[in-house]
């Protein structure tokens, strides 16, 4: 088959390396320039691990990564008031965990993806699908047909969007998150995560190399809703710690990089556009478990 997947983050790329692999032509699509960077630090191992691995991935992973030795949460005055080793959990799970940027982490991901097409600033503007198959217009006028089109493309997704009928299906969780990387930042904990908690606040930060630091701070909005569930328009296809300890967190300097910011929200569509038959596919990411911002999950 020849597969059309929309967004070059996590879960797009991997889809790509296994389609691929298993005989299928997939063409990856993505609305930003190049490979997204920035982005939040996650805590990879478990089941993704285990993929990437299969994938030949892993290397590289760890090259991007940092074994991350300590959490550890601070009061207003910058004095520990909580702290856990992570040394016990990584050896529990035999090694198989590391810290990673997002963005190094997909990096890792389309790395595995040479000779496939990728294609760059580009999108969906619309898209018709038959028993057949399905015919993409993309934002530069052209339009393709493929035999399935997966929409790997986050949380707001152009192609749930553009393949369901019926209201967004994005469940705002009640939560406001903001990273940014600060440049030459001079409080540095090595293989730290530091951690100040308030009442519906809290900032995180954590030491990176070349001298930088990430920031993230996530705030209380409002308590999550509910939102009904879309209806398909046709059957078938349309997935760091705040200063350190001894300073209070208010410290943070202003970012002197682009900063990353938006609400936090789950949402699941389940169906595909393409030719009938074809499994369910999650156009956005599913929760994920604690100190990860998200994975997409995509299939045939």
């Amino acid at each position: 088959m020849r597969v059309a997947i929309v967004g070059a983050g996590v879960g797009g790329p991997t889809l790509a390396h296994w389609l691929r692999r298993y005989g299928h032509e997939p063409v990856l699509i993505e609305k930003a320039p190049a490979l997204r960077t920035g982005g939040y630090v996650i805590d990879f191992w478990g089941l993704g691990y285990d993929v990437a691995e299969r994938m030949g991935a892993i290397p590289a992973i760890r090259a991007l990564g940092y074994d991350i030795r300590e959490l550890r949460i601070v009061d207003g005055a910058g004095h520990v008031s909580a702290h856990l080793e992570l040394e016990g959990f990584r050896q529990r799970v035999g090694e198989r965990f590391v810290s990673v940027a997002r963005s190094d982490l997909a990096e890792a991901l389309f790395a595995t993806c040479e000779g496939i097409e990728a294609r760059f600033g580009l999108s969906v503007a619309a898209l018709a699908q038959d028993p057949d198959g399905v015919d993409v217009t993309f934002t530069d006028g052209a339009t393709e047909r493929f035999d399935l089109l997966v929409g790997a493309d986050g949380l707001h997704s152009k192609v749930r969007a553009l393949a369901f009928d019926g209201p967004d299906p994005e469940v705002p969780l009640g939560c406001g998150v903001a990273a940014y990387r600060i440049a030459g930042y001079p409080h540095r904990d090595e293989l730290t995560y530091l951690m100040h908690t308030l009442p519906r606040h809290q900032i995180a930060r954590v030491s990176l190399r070349d001298d930088e630091t990430l920031v993230l701070l996530i705030w209380r909005t409002e308590g999550p809703t509910t939102t009904r569930r879309p209806t398909p328009r046709a059957p078938g296809c349309a997935s760091a710690s705040p200063t350190s300890a001894g300073r209070p967190p208010s410290s943070s300097p202003a970012s002197t990089t682009p900063r990353t910011s938006t609400s936090t929200g789950s949402a699941r569509s389940d169906s595909t556009a393409g030719r009938p038959g074809a499994s369910p596919c999650s156009a956005t990411p599913r929760p994920a478990p604690p100190c990860s911002p998200g994975r997409a999950r995509a299939s045939r």
